[in-house]
């Protein structure tokens, strides 16, 4: 995997620019502006290497990064946002509120909600299912699909093929949605609370099978952005 290297520097970087620390830098900015600049500095190495992953992997970004969008796409994101949310809420409630940050009624304070709003709604979801299923996981499936596929051989090689092919998307699922779940606790340290690995974990495992599924990842981004939708709306009640 030659691109192996450009990913994992994309991943190192986004870990360090998300632990505590260094958002200092953005303390000059309005709070709106420093929200803002926060989620591109951290999310613009994922967002640079999936495009730059796509872009060497041949003349058509959207097809490599699995960009192609169809209906279904849009119903089974829905569906699967839908049932990730009830299962974080049923184990881990969402506690807390939005309400205190906009009850000064100030433009200031409005406009930093807002802004963190676009942010996790529209930003986050985007450049991390475009980095993580529509890179990572993808690339994985196909190097792990290569390895155990060449090594069957015989009349039952079908049969063998797409067990393989089962098996390496399940490994890949697995493999991007740790990756996914660490990114996120890396700001809590050693104690990471529940309500911080679960949403993560289901959003990861969710758009990931979808993603395996359908061979896009439109409705892994449909998933994580009502998702993170949902989140908020209920930060609002």
């Amino acid at each position: 995997m030659a691109l192996a290297p450009g990913i994992a520097a994309a991943y190192l970087v986004t870990a360090v620019l998300t632990a505590p620390g260094w958002r200092p830098v953005f303390s000059a900015l309005p709070t709106w502006a420093g929200t803002l600049a926060d989620a591109v500095v951290t999310l613009g190495p994922l967002l640079a290497a999936a495009l730059l992953a796509a872009r060497l992997a041949g003349p058509r970004i959207a097809r490599a990064l699995g960009l192609r969008v169809r209906p279904v796409d849009l119903l089974l994101g829905a569906l699967g946002a839908l049932v990730a949310r009830a299962l974080v809420e049923v184990i881990a409630p969402t506690t807390g509120s939005l309400r205190p940050a906009l009850a000064g009624g100030t433009a200031d304070a409005t406009a930093a909600v807002a802004a963190a709003i676009v942010a996790l709604v529209v930003l986050a979801p985007v450049a991390e299912e475009l980095f993580f299923r529509g890179t990572v996981q993808r690339a994985l499936e196909q190097l792990l699909g290569g390895v155990s596929g060449g090594s069957s051989g015989g009349s039952s090689g079908g049969v063998s093929g797409g067990a393989s092919s089962r098996v390496a998307a399940v490994v890949s699922i697995v493999l991007t949605t740790v990756a996914f779940v660490v990114l996120h606790a890396l700001p809590y340290g050693a104690d990471v609370p529940i309500a911080v690995v679960l949403p993560p974990l289901v959003v990861g495992l969710g758009a990931g099978a979808l993603t395996a599924v359908t061979g896009r990842i439109a409705g892994g981004v449909v998933l994580h952005v009502l998702f993170n939708l949902a989140g908020v709306l209920l930060l609002l009640r």
